[in-house]
């Protein structure tokens, strides 16, 4: 509603974008079920890239990395295909740091890439410290799990019509994140426009 009532108006504008939703199949689908476990808030970070949440989850058979950044709320996705080994995940996480920047923290779960020798010589290494989710409290990663679930959903649906997952991942970036609240382009390039 934000998207397009930053660049259209009509009457019943409101009523015609709800309609078009509620009769896309693929959306009513995969819409989340809200958790009933309420999750952890974390102090805003201060700058882009501060503090980052990292998941994998998996689609048709094929394994992704999610990066999402606390404060700008910027997804990046990388494809690992089959591999979740640590060290196909690390290379990944040093190529988007050196295109965002190092994190000073870097939350995840205890999945065995995140938990090996490798990964925690490696956030040693780069001076990142590693927070992990317990078991039994996964809403630790809360913006991390969220992200997942508004980014799996959207491939679900392009794949189902055939569609280019990366232009909506663009339209994701690019949408204000609530009223109020710039997108995550904005608030990433220009962190100042949270204040």
């Amino acid at each position: 509603m934000q998207r397009a009532g930053e660049s259209v108006y009509w009457p019943g504008l409101r009523n015609r974008v709800e309609e078009k939703c509620l009769a896309c199949e693929p959306c009513v689908t995969e819409e989340k079920i809200q958790t009933k476990e309420s999750l952890l808030p974390f102090p805003i970070p201060d700058f882009p890239y501060q503090m980052v949440g990292v998941d994998l989850f998996q689609l048709e058979g094929l394994y992704y990395l999610l990066v999402v950044d606390y404060l700008s709320k910027w997804p990046v996705v990388r494809s690992l295909g089959s591999d979740t080994l640590s060290k196909r995940v690390i290379h990944c996480l040093r190529e988007i740091f050196v295109d965002f920047g190092r994190p000073e923290v870097l939350l995840s779960d205890n999945g065995p890439q995140f938990s090996s020798f490798d990964f925690k010589l490696f956030c040693s290494n780069q001076g990142i410290t590693h927070r992990t989710s317990s078991p039994l409290h996964p809403a630790r990663n809360g913006q991390a799990e969220r992200t997942i679930g508004t980014v799996k959903s959207m491939m679900k649906r392009c794949l189902q019509e055939s569609g280019d997952w990366l232009q909506d991942l663009a339209t994701i970036r690019n949408t204000p994140i609530v009223e109020g609240l710039p997108s995550p382009s904005v608030c990433l390039l220009q962190p100042t426009s949270l204040k």
